[in-house]
C-alpha cells in the first residue's frame, strides 16, 4: 500500500478561479431556415438507390445522372426519394438541391 505525504511547501496550490470575460447575454443569430420538404434534388452522377439509408442496404435501382427527384432528409447524409413508384434512399453528397 502506497501512502503519499506532502510537506506544506509541496502541497498543490489552490488558486481562486476568476472570470476573465463577462457572461454573454446576446442570443445567437437564428439558423438558416430549412427548405420546405420535400425538396427537389438532381443527381450529380449515376446514383445508387438503396432499400434503406445506409451502405449495408441493397441497391434496388440506379438513377441516371441528372435525374430530378422529390426528396426528404431521412437520416444524416441520406435522402428518402420516390423513384419508379418506390420509396428508396440515396446518399446526400451525390445530389444537389435544385430551386
Amino acid at each position: 500500500m502506497f501512502r503519499t505525504k506532502f510537506t506544506q511547501s509541496e502541497q498543490p496550490a489552490q488558486e481562486e478561479t476568476q472570470l476573465t470575460q463577462p457572461f454573454i447575454t446576446e442570443q445567437p443569430a437564428p439558423a438558416k431556415p430549412m427548405p420546405e420538404l420535400p425538396v427537389m434534388i438532381q443527381t450529380l452522377a449515376k446514383l445508387n438507390l438503396r432499400s434503406g439509408p445506409g451502405m449495408e442496404n441493397s441497391i434496388v435501382k440506379i438513377a441516371p445522372k441528372g435525374t430530378e427527384l422529390a426528396a426528404k432528409l431521412a437520416v444524416k447524409g441520406w435522402y428518402e426519394v420516390q423513384y419508379d413508384g418506390q420509396t428508396l434512399y440515396c446518399m446526400e453528397k451525390f445530389a444537389k438541391i435544385i430551386e
